[in-house]
């Protein structure tokens, strides 16, 4: 299976393999810090994994839904699964290194001692002020509608964000100057972030972006191997420990959210990313493609001090 066509998706095999999937659920790990704030999973790109002190319990289930209904789901589900693709995504690449420079990790630390310096000339708050404690706004990076889209295309479909999706994941926030500007002039706020993330791309990430690349291609081919070989159930379950795939129904543990999501015919986006981990992070609420972000293998041969410095001639 090749992943280097901009429109080229699941071959046959990934369409029979993953056209049993029925329905995604999102679960959280209810942590006792957080136990009284879990909240159903709304406009927002969810983080998951049991990290950062969250003490992993129960896995805490959505109110299900009426048998009838779920055979219904169902049917429309084993159809939907043929859409079932891969992809990857520069856009949500520089929103998640964004986010990181606001929430660092151990693991980055060579990339974040080069990248910080070079940003302090760099306007990008309101990118910065769009990334909260918790999940992302999914208007920031909506999945892919290609498989290996350049950052232009996706930058262009940030701009064309309908207002009414601009304003249901904006309620997510809390209110402050860079909500307003995006409800009040939604044209004007998301020509001047998709230009912020541009810059952010620009000083960030771009001198990497061809190691990023080669290491993200080298993840699809892989897990197309792992599909030919194994069928859905290797490729699922070897994706993070977070991520559990039986009895058709594929279970991804979140922290503070917690719902039952069916695929309706929309398929299942798998993204690996390079600056994901640990955490995996999933999409599932319209108008967007249920999407699983996940950290790419050899992740941390990327980021070691003696392969990640850059000349600066190539910034």
């Amino acid at each position: 299976m090749a992943f280097a066509g901009d429109e080229q998706q699941a071959g046959p095999t990934a369409a029979r393999a993953l056209a049993r999937a029925r329905r995604l659920r999102t679960y959280s790990f209810p942590g006792s810090a957080h136990r009284a704030r879990r909240q159903p999973c709304g406009g927002q790109d969810r983080g998951g994994g049991p990290q950062g002190g969250v003490h992993p319990g129960e896995l805490a289930q959505h109110a299900a839904q009426a048998g009838a209904d779920r055979e219904r789901a169902g049917e429309q589900e084993a159809h939907g699964g043929a859409y079932t693709r891969f992809a990857i995504s520069p856009l949500w690449e520089a929103v998640a290194g964004a986010r990181l420079i606001k929430q660092p990790h151990p693991l980055y630390g060579p990339w974040l001692d080069e990248v910080r310096p070079r940003l302090h000339g760099i306007r990008w708050e309101l990118l910065d002020a769009l990334i909260p404690p918790r999940g992302l706004p999914a208007f920031l990076a909506p999945p892919p509608a290609v498989a290996v889209p350049d950052l232009d295309l996706e930058l262009a479909t940030l701009r064309a964000t309908p207002p009414e999706t601009l304003a249901t994941d904006l309620a997510w926030l809390p209110p402050s100057p860079a909500t307003a500007l995006l409800r009040d002039d939604p044209d004007r706020g998301l020509a001047l972030l998709a230009d912020q993330i541009a810059a952010f791309w620009k000083t960030a990430l771009a001198p990497y972006w061809p190691k990023i690349r080669a290491l993200l291609e080298g993840d699809l081919l892989y897990r197309a191997r792992q599909l030919a070989d194994g069928g859905a159930h290797r490729l699922l379950n070897t994706l993070d420990p977070t991520v559990e795939w039986s009895e058709d129904t594929l279970r991804v543990q979140h922290r503070y959210c917690t719902a039952l999501r069916a695929l309706r015919g929309r398929g299942l986006l798998l993204v690996p990313s390079a600056f994901t981990w640990p955490n995996v992070w999933s999409i599932t609420t319209a108008p967007w493609q249920p999407t699983l972000r996940y950290g790419t293998r050899g992740i941390a041969t990327l980021w070691e001090r003696r392969s990640a410095s850059v000349p600066q001639a190539a910034v």
